[in-house]
């Protein structure tokens, strides 16, 4: 975890709230509902802290990433893949959190950046309770389970009594033993009534039990809320159907308010919070490195481009000073004056012209006398048209 310090605190004292003016710290967040709404699923407290602290992105979600980007000319922006048939696929873009205006950002976000720091500095600890069954698929789901016990329990006890186990028999047959097998007398399992769920709860680190239990009692009245450091919600929200709905008596909410109120456990949530500052400053550090380094990339390669242009311009007001003396040169010339959709086309038939030149040479100067058939590019600089059909070259 970061260090605290004063610079820490003149570094990192501002910096969340620019970054999302009228919300308080996510770390603050998180304790605030703790203490006030009880044990709660990771899912329960990313929702519920998006609706009673909302922005504009709450409000009004993002629209989802493209599958593809087209460019001015109409063309899909592609980017190359060695695993994709043609070497290429659809360009997209990097995803993006959906509410980068509030401190949750995103669901991964909330439980890598935030949960997790939380745990590992024993502030919330993530617990397995038992729920009553709320919805209907919950309810089909524990239906289905026990049904497939109950069917277990049958070919059990077809397999003792000698009726086999129904492997590598037909259609008609499989049917045939299903139908003895599952009318069996066998004790049928009842679908549960309750199911496992994790939730985080409050914890108090560097604690002993005895002195935990000692300060509770201690605690005869419930603390006011503005001594306790929780912020009240933005939102007012009510009848949340929640599931599971948390076991928070009044007893519990007592604990958790006389466990926050500790001194030691105070000063823990408040390293917390630094600790999400700092982390915040240094990812916007990050970002800006990133963006200089980026246009730093960008001046450079545009650098580049001007100077190729500029030296290609001085290669041809070089050749059209010597346009008309040389062959060669006026080959060279108007290749690089040729419209760029034609220009890859010249290159290649010039080049398969010097190769097959270069291939007669050879094969003369070791008095090789072979006849191959060669097929040269379509012309496309506007010369005599090529037949069709395969030319035979004596080399």
């Amino acid at each position: 975890m970061f260090p605290t310090s004063p610079i820490l605190e003149a570094l990192t004292k501002t910096c969340l709230a620019d970054a999302y003016p009228g919300i308080p710290p996510a770390t603050q967040i998180i304790k605030s509902l703790l203490v006030r709404r009880g044990p709660l699923k990771a899912q329960q407290l990313y929702d519920i802290g998006l609706q009673e602290f909302p922005t504009e992105t709450v409000r009004n979600p993002l629209p989802g990433q493209p599958d593809k980007v087209y460019l001015e000319d109409g063309s899909v922006r592609m980017r190359k893949a060695a695993n994709v048939r043609g070497g290429k696929t659809a360009w997209k873009p990097m995803p993006t959190a959906p509410h980068p205006d509030h401190p949750f950002q995103s669901m991964n976000f909330f439980k890598e950046h935030l949960l997790q720091p939380l745990e590992v500095r024993n502030l919330v600890a993530k617990r397995q309770v038992l729920a009553p069954l709320k919805s209907g698929a919950d309810k089909a789901a524990a239906v289905a389970h026990a049904l497939k016990l109950t069917r277990r329990r049958q070919r059990e006890k077809a397999e003792q009594l000698g009726l086999g186990t129904g492997f590598r028999l037909t259609k008609h047959d499989i049917k045939v033993w299903e139908a003895k097998v599952y009318s069996l007398p066998a004790e049928k399992a009842e679908p549960e009534d309750m199911k496992k769920e994790w939730v985080y709860m409050l914890e108090a680190p560097g604690l002993e039990p005895e002195e935990l239990q000692t300060y509770i009692q201690q605690q005869n009245a419930v603390v006011p809320s503005t001594n306790l450091d929780i912020i009240p919600p933005n939102v007012e929200l009510e009848d949340l159907d929640l599931d599971p709905e948390p076991d928070y008596p009044p007893e519990k909410r007592s604990e958790y308010q006389s466990i926050i109120s500790h001194p030691r456990v105070a000063s823990r949530w408040v390293a917390a919070v630094q600790a999400e500052e700092a982390a915040f400053k240094l990812s916007q550090m990050n970002l800006r490195a990133i963006a200089e380094r980026k246009a730093a990339r960008r001046e450079m390669w545009q650098g580049i481009k001007q100077n190729l242009k500029h030296k290609e311009q001085k290669e041809i007001e070089w050749l059209k000073e010597r346009q008309g003396t040389d062959g060669e040169v006026d080959r060279i010339l108007k290749i690089k004056l040729a419209p760029a959709a034609v220009k890859g086309k010249m290159i290649e038939r010039e080049r398969f012209e010097r190769a097959t030149k270069r291939l007669e040479e050879l094969r003369k100067g070791f008095g090789l006398k072979t006849r191959v058939l060669v097929k040269p590019p379509p012309v496309v600089d506007g010369s005599a048209p090529v037949p069709s059909s395969q030319e035979e070259t004596h080399v």
